[in-house]
């Protein structure tokens, strides 16, 4: 049967990872494996973990930033298919089932879904209504629309990708492109299977930290060149002008 390795970053998860680790416990999908590399937690998230008693929870001590850990997790992981998390999302009960169903029956390497938004009391903001069904490497960097926390990707594709070579600021940037850089297409499933958390903790609310690493990664990562740099930049903020200028999302 098929098996999937959960991978979650972890450093100092409360008050949100009950809800996180309910919405993985309560898969329909049941052969799975949740990897937690925890950096050191001291706020009560390992004892909540360990009162859950699941076998398929495993905590790994690695004072890592998210980008390493879950490169290490990527390592240790021993299931076919591996899936990320952060430690402040939840996921709809049937998300593992119907993606790893569609990955299995079209023979798809990297996809994501579409997500809604909550707040710091689980309360539903809105859902997205931005979704491209297809990105490769070309589209990438100027839609910038994949949430580390919907996408599931075959392991084998990741075998030969160093992606230890980085972990800052958009290190999921880094992470999927990486893999679009191959030649792989990732696949999006246009259903709602993920609830992404808007709260002030959030590393994604520093906007102009992660606009720098962005930049720096277009220039020193993928080897942009400066005028492709600015042509692709350019294009995902009027791109999310627009977004936002028409309450698209």
């Amino acid at each position: 049967m098929n098996s999937v390795s959960i991978i979650m970053p972890l450093k100092n998860g409360m008050p949100f990872l009950k809800e996180t680790l309910d919405s993985i416990k309560n898969q329909t999908f049941s052969n799975w494996e949740l990897l937690v590399i925890d950096a050191n937690s001291i706020d009560g998230s390992l004892e909540l973990i360990e009162s859950y008693n699941e076998r398929r929870f495993k905590v790994i001590t690695k004072d890592l930033g998210p980008g390493l850990a879950r490169n290490y997790g990527i390592r240790v992981a021993e299931g076919e298919y591996i899936a990320f998390i952060d430690a402040d999302d939840v996921w709809d009960k049937e998300k593992l089932d119907i993606q790893i169903g569609d990955m299995i029956n079209n023979n798809f390497l990297f996809t994501y879904t579409n997500y809604s938004w909550i707040d710091n009391r689980a309360t539903f903001i809105g859902k997205n209504k931005y979704f491209i069904s297809r990105m490769n490497f070309n589209k990438f960097f100027s839609k910038r629309i994949i949430v580390m926390s919907s996408v599931v990707v075959k392991k084998k594709i990741l075998k030969d990708l160093n992606f230890d070579a980085y972990d800052g600021f958009a290190e999921d940037l880094f992470f999927h492109g990486k893999i679009l850089q191959k030649g792989i297409e990732a696949i999006g499933i246009d259903k709602y299977l993920l609830s992404y958390r808007k709260h002030g903790k959030s590393r994604s609310r520093d906007v102009i930290s992660n606009q720098i690493a962005v930049w720096k990664l277009y220039r020193n990562q993928f080897n942009l060149s400066l005028l492709k740099s600015i042509f692709v930049y350019s294009a995902y903020i009027l791109d999310v002008a627009y977004r936002r200028l028409f309450k698209i999302n």
